[in-house]
């Protein structure tokens, strides 16, 4: 089973969710974790990479969830954490090409990730969205 770190970003009730050049799937930003990384670390570093540098505001661990990534359809456990960012005008770097804010009921429109639409449904069954 290989480890993943993903960021929870609400903004007025919306949450910010990429799409790679690699598939077709809207999925929450972050990526694997290297070998020897820590979870938090890792997120901090793919945001950086792939979100025009944008850094953390008080990220807080939120929830892990075991599943199947939808590439590579291979097991994996995401370490999901939540964070606001800065700054607030980020733009899509490296694999990502596109960024969106959407609310809950706009998810249901798109192709997501089964692992992103159970943290998704988590979030909606906590008050979060």
């Amino acid at each position: 089973m290989h480890a993943v770190s993903s960021l929870v970003c609400i903004h007025a009730g919306k949450i910010l969710l990429v799409q790679s050049n690699k598939s077709d799937h809207w999925i929450l930003p972050g990526g694997k974790c290297e070998e020897g990384e820590e979870p938090m670390e890792a997120l901090i570093r793919e945001v950086q990479e792939k979100l025009s540098g944008a850094r953390l505001v008080s990220p807080e661990y939120y929830t892990m969830v075991d599943g199947v990534s939808p590439r590579q359809r291979k097991s994996t456990r995401v370490y999901v954490y939540i964070s606001e960012l800065s700054p607030a005008d980020m733009f899509p770097s490296a694999e990502i090409v596109q960024i969106l804010w959407a609310t809950y009921d706009e998810t249901n429109q798109l192709k997501l990730s089964d692992l992103s639409m159970e943290i998704l449904n988590r979030l909606r069954s906590d008050g979060y969205l």
